[in-house]
């Protein structure tokens, strides 16, 4: 009777509104044994209402219809996760991933646009370097690296990735709490790297290889390829571990084959 009477006032609830739709449940919650299948049913029917309310409250852009919301929710709830974390819903698009079990991936993506949109906010709303070196503790230690990574990528401003590298390996390196593995240390270094070198470097260049930044080695060797020697010149004095000389020589000679086949005559063999 019990598992009878939840499951038609889960039927109701989806044809109320949200407050009565949640009255209903809750006072049917109120009459269940604890710890059996309905009570559970009825829990997580609760736990819907109340992530599509935190939806809909979020992004007024989403409507003012609670089936449709909910519609979307059960059809792509990864994407309205990703949808209410881009426009800054972040508490609302974390109850989505809650109650809608998405992977730890998915989360951890969220967290980190989340930890860079308060490394670039005010203090006075919230943000700042001390929230979100605060709320990075507060995060799962198993997922920290990868909502890092996921912040990495968020940022554009290179004084906000060197002061997140910096953190990480201060807090969780040798020096701190000594958890991070042999390759975690290495892609934090690289990424410090990067830092060094392309902050040495014009904006637009910047801008350019900002997706190389854990890959400090191919963005020079992009330089080379745009034969910007200079520049080069500079990264190498940033970060000296870039110093290669075979390296350099390889694509001086290329940029040289490059230019010497750009002055042949058109329509004559080299050599002719």
């Amino acid at each position: 009777a019990g598992e009878t009477s939840a499951r038609l006032a889960l039927q109701c609830a989806s044809n109320l509104g949200l407050e009565d739709g949640r009255d209903l449940l809750q006072r049917s919650l109120e009459t269940q044994p604890e710890g059996g299948r309905a009570t559970e049913e009825l829990v997580r029917g609760l736990d819907r209402l109340e992530c599509i309310k935190a939806a809909m409250g979020a992004d007024k852009s989403l409507g003012d219809d609670p089936a449709q919301v909910a519609g979307m929710l059960a059809s792509d709830p990864a994407g309205m996760a990703r949808r209410l974390a881009s426009a800054g819903h972040q508490d609302a698009a974390r109850k989505v991933t809650h109650y809608c079990r998405l992977p730890s991936q998915t989360e951890a993506a969220l967290q980190g646009q989340r930890l860079a949109s308060m490394l670039t906010a005010s203090p006075m709303s919230g943000g700042g370097v001390a929230a979100a070196l605060a709320f990075l503790r507060s995060v799962n230690p198993e997922q920290t690296l990868q909502v890092a990574h996921a912040a990495f990528a968020s940022l554009e401003d290179l004084e906000h990735v060197h002061l997140l590298t910096d953190f990480l390996l201060a807090e969780y390196g040798p020096e701190g709490a000594d958890t991070l593995s042999a390759a975690q240390h290495r892609f934090l270094g690289q990424i410090l790297a990067g830092v060094h070198a392309l902050g040495v470097l014009p904006v637009e260049w910047q801008a350019r290889l900002r997706h190389l930044i854990a890959r400090p080695r191919l963005a020079m060797e992009t330089m080379l390829m745009n034969q910007e020697l200079q520049l080069v010149a500079l990264m190498c004095e940033a970060d000296p571990t870039l110093r290669d000389d075979a390296l350099v020589a390889m694509y001086a000679e290329k940029a040289l084959a490059a230019a010497g086949d750009l002055e042949q005559p058109k329509g004559r063999s080299p050599g002719r």
